[in-house]
Order: C-alpha cells, then sequence, then structure tokens
C-alpha cells in the first residue's frame, strides 16, 4: 500500500501545497495513494509517537511506501529524524520525499545526507523560535495584551459575582451554584480562588448538611424507612442520610432492625397457623 504524510505546524497553514506536489510525483510515476495522513497544527519537534505519525509507523507493514513532500515533514529533530526512518527501513517500508527526489536508507551516505537535512532543518526552527520570542517582546513594550483572550463564561460569571457570593454565603455549596448557572463546577471554583471568594471546603459544607437535616432525618428514621427512602423524601443523597443517623444515634438503626424481626417473625407465625 501507498500512504502520504502531510503535517504543518499551524491551523493557519494550507497543506494542499504540500499535496499537489506529492500528487504529481504519484502521477510521474503512475502510483495510486491508498491513504492520505493529515496532521494539522502540530509542530515537528513534539515526539512522534503521540502524534498521527506514530500511529501511522504501527500500521506500516512490510512492502509499503509512504511518501512525504520533504523528510522535515517527519520531525525536525535529528535524533527524532534518524530514530524514525531507521523504524521504517527496519520494519521494510520505504520512505521517499519529493522535493529531495530520494528516499531513505542506512548506507554511510544515506546516512550522512538525512544528517545534512536535519541541521538545516533544526537550525530554521531555531531561526522561528527566536524571531517569535523577539516579536512578543516588541509587542509587550508597546503595551499590548499577550496571551489567550477571555473566555466568555469568565464575563458571565463576573456579572453573576455578587450573587455567588450571596449564595456562598447563603450555605449553598458549589456544586449547586454551578448547576444554577448552568456553568462547570471546576470554572466556578478557580473564579473564586481567583477573586479571592472565600468557599467552605467539603467537610464544613458535608457538616452544615448534616445539622441542616439532622431533624427531619431522625424522625423519618424512626419511622422506620430505609436510607433511600428519606433520600428520596428529602431530595439529598442517601449516603449523607447514612452518615447523619450513624453519627447521631446509632440506637435508631437497632430499633429499626428489631421492628423488622418482629414483623417478619409475626408473619412466618401467621403463615403457619393458617396452614
Amino acid at each position: 500500500m501507498i500512504y502520504a504524510y502531510l503535517r504543518v505546524s499551524t491551523e493557519k497553514q494550507d497543506e494542499n501545497n504540500q499535496k499537489e506536489g506529492i500528487i504529481r510525483y504519484c502521477d510521474y510515476m503512475r502510483y495510486k495513494i491508498d491513504e492520505y495522513c493529515i496532521e494539522r497544527g502540530t509542530s515537528g519537534a513534539k515526539d512522534y509517537k503521540s502524534r498521527k505519525l506514530g500511529l501511522l509507523i504501527r500500521k506500516l507493514v512490510d512492502g509499503d511506501l509512504l511518501i512525504v513532500s520533504e523528510f522535515t515533514r517527519l520531525s525536525r529533530d535529528t535524533f527524532q529524524m534518524y530514530e524514525i526512518c531507521k523504524r521504517l527501513v527496519d520494519k521494510g517500508v520505504k520512505v521517499f520525499s519529493v522535493k529531495d527526489n530520494r528516499g531513505f536508507d542506512l548506507s554511510p551516505e544515506g546516512k550522512f545526507m538525512l544528517a545534512i537535512n536535519c541541521y538545516f532543518a533544526e537550525k530554521e526552527r531555531e531561526r522561528i523560535r527566536q524571531r517569535t520570542i523577539e516579536a512578543l517582546q516588541r509587542k509587550k513594550q508597546e503595551g499590548a495584551k499577550l496571551g489567550r483572550p477571555k473566555k466568555p463564561i469568565t464575563e458571565f460569571l463576573n456579572r453573576q459575582k455578587d450573587y455567588i457570593k450571596q449564595s456562598i454565603e447563603g450555605g449553598i455549596c458549589i456544586k449547586d451554584i454551578a448547576e444554577k448557572l448552568n456553568t462547570n463546577p471546576q470554572y466556578l471554583t478557580r473564579f473564586c480562588r481567583k477573586n479571592n471568594i472565600i468557599y467552605p471546603s467539603k467537610p464544613e459544607m458535608l457538616w452544615k448538611k448534616q445539622n441542616q437535616y439532622k431533624y427531619d432525618v431522625l424522625q423519618l428514621r424512626k419511622k422506620g424507612l430505609t436510607y433511600r427512602k428519606i433520600g428520596e423524601e428529602l431530595n439529598i443523597h442517601y449516603c449523607l442520610v447514612a452518615r447523619i443517623c450513624r453519627a447521631n444515634d446509632a440506637g435508631i438503626k437497632l430499633k429499626v432492625k428489631r421492628k423488622k424481626q418482629e414483623k417478619l417473625l409475626l408473619m412466618y407465625l401467621g403463615g403457619k397457623n393458617a396452614r
């Protein structure tokens, strides 16, 4: 099978230039490409094993052909480039670069030519990196704001800041506030930390909830209701019900058990007498 690998470093770049060059070469050689592997917004310095290229290499078998527009598309790191090419050759896969108009082999000449290509590719990457750093520093000096723009969710939470403070002071937990505002609890927690809004920890919130529902839970438990039924009645989780019962009155559980045992015994005796 014949595979074509295309990679562009940013989403704004277009891979069609690489594609056209590969198609022209395949038309000339009368090859038919079976599958394209395209990576967008991926740096050449990133580890190839965590990219689509890593999956493609695992997929390739003896006799396959991998075509690239140039060797730098595989990687811009010298050691990675050699590792990729060696791994492909060891598997019996042929690698061909259209712009360089040659393949790769493990001969001394092949290794030497690959090393030269890698040197220039890495040098170019270093220059691009240096130019980017200089441009960012100049913009910073001019007073431009760097970094990602604020998300709409941050602006929304800023508008709801007073409501969030009042809700926390009223004893409502972060999760419930997030549900009411239709947002993620993690975003809300991060927002509170950034704006110095003090919210109670989980143990404190749990203690408040226990005190809030303590009387109702114990009254329903005395009636013989199970944890799940009490939870459904009060619209709380049954685990919280169990915690309240165990912490406040362990004797209730024993009484409930005795009542159940008495009922079962009466039912058993009633059935026996009926016989």
